[in-house]
């Protein structure tokens, strides 16, 4: 053993703890947008301002992470997957209450296919991708990291906005720091257990 690689008992430890860190992380990034609906709310801030690809973007991507740990039969993966996933689908059924306020069976129909693109996105990459030489975890793992980048890029959409306007509020800092920290957390539990 070099003087650089750990012992099985430690590198263990240390993705158990990574792990667990990474599911509070992820758990609090999906957590994150709450406080926008808050201002909403409290009537500091406007449904519009809120991007709508990064709630968009929440649910895919917690979708296919559900999914991927799914088929890899990965328990920590599902228990925070399923976790935000949940809770994705919270901010999605609110932030449509909002955009459909005024029209009940618009937001019920936005509802209804919020959830049937959730279904089909777990149906298609859980169960009809061949499990072939382990395809569909692959294929999974992929989707998972671009939808990742473009989670965590999402709220960043009015950053013109506020280059021009100088409203710092319209970027969710809350929702970026989270997404740095839960992005570095899953990326070393990747490292530990070796999963390129």
């Amino acid at each position: 053993m070099s003087t650089y690689e750990l012992s099985p008992e430690a590198s263990h430890l240390i993705s158990t703890i990574v792990v667990k860190t990474g599911t509070v992380i992820a758990i609090g990034l999906t957590l994150s947008p709450g406080y926008l609906f808050y201002e909403i709310c409290k009537k500091t801030r406007v449904y519009t301002e809120i991007p709508e690809s990064m709630i968009i973007s929440n649910v895919i991507n917690n979708v296919i992470q559900l999914t991927w740990g799914y088929t890899k039969r990965d328990p920590n993966m599902e228990l925070s997957s399923g976790a935000c996933t949940s809770i994705a689908f919270l901010w999605g059924i609110i932030y449509l209450f909002y955009v459909n306020r005024h029209d009940l069976m618009r937001y019920l129909l936005h509802v209804f296919i919020m959830f049937n693109i959730g279904f089909e996105l777990f149906w298609i990459f859980g169960n009809i991708i061949p499990d072939t030489n382990q395809l569909n975890q692959k294929v999974c793992g992929i989707t998972a990291f671009i939808l990742t980048i473009i989670n965590n890029a999402t709220p960043g959409q009015n950053i013109i906005t506020v280059i021009k306007t100088g409203k710092y509020k319209l970027i969710p800092i809350v929702t970026v720091i989270f997404g740095t920290v839960c992005s570095a957390c899953w990326c070393a539990y990747g490292f530990f257990i070796k999963d390129w």
